[in-house]
């Protein structure tokens, strides 16, 4: 059977439109694919930002738990200073023999246990307590209390004045609001010199006031 001329130019044309039929499914296909690659690129982008702000509410939970653990600190101690203050008193109101002595948690105290019971937390500090009072009642026993007729008066004044000023040194940083770490007096000193720019006017107003009152209701 002989295809005439013309038969085989409509097929070739209905290949040809074939052709271009395939042509745009395959270039559709290919757009796809684009949009496919820029969606999963868009979505690897809030991934990865998503993973960002999840890390960063990871470190913002990690602060808040430290923060929670350090208040809980700050009220334990807060609970074992409240117990400190008020026990000491009402036990030497029974078996106490001078109304000169301080009892309880004084500023001197505190300057001279600090370096124990810093690091230790309250357990040190009861065996400091327990420890120091074994001592004072076996002094007390075998009647040692003249050994302090040997030390002078300028020597205590001189300690006590020393203890003034270190205490005194040690509440700069409160005084003016500063979160700064120091070490011994002459730190203090000049990082507070050095952090001037920081200082919480408020609080450094409040504190002066306070201070002026006091000095005046001596």
């Amino acid at each position: 059977m002989v295809i005439s001329l013309d038969d085989k130019i409509r097929n070739m044309d209905g290949e040809m439109k074939e052709n271009e039929t395939l042509r745009e499914q395959i270039r559709s296909l290919e757009e796809a694919n684009k949009a496919q690659g820029q969606e999963r690129k868009e979505l690897e982008k809030r991934i990865k930002k998503l993973e960002g702000e999840k890390s960063q509410l990871e470190s913002r939970i990690s602060k808040q738990e430290d923060k929670n653990k350090q208040l809980n600190d700050n009220l334990k101690e807060l609970d074992y200073g409240l117990y400190s203050a008020f026990v000491g008193c009402f036990v030497y109101m029974f078996f106490g023999s001078t109304m000169e002595v301080n009892i309880g948690p004084t500023a001197i105290m505190a300057l001279m246990t600090l370096q124990y019971t810093s690091h230790g937390g309250p357990d040190f500090a009861v065996l400091l307590c327990f420890i120091s009072g074994i001592i004072e009642l076996a002094a007390g026993i075998i009647n040692l209390g003249f050994l302090i007729n040997f030390i002078s008066q300028p020597v205590i004044s001189g300690f006590t004045s020393a203890a003034a000023i270190t205490i005194a040194s040690s509440q700069l940083k409160p005084l003016f609001g500063l979160q700064v770490k120091t070490k011994g007096l002459l730190d203090t000193w000049i990082n507070v010199a050095k952090n001037l720019a920081d200082v919480r006017w408020q609080d450094a107003t409040l504190g002066i006031t306070c201070i002026v009152i006091l000095s005046f209701m001596k």
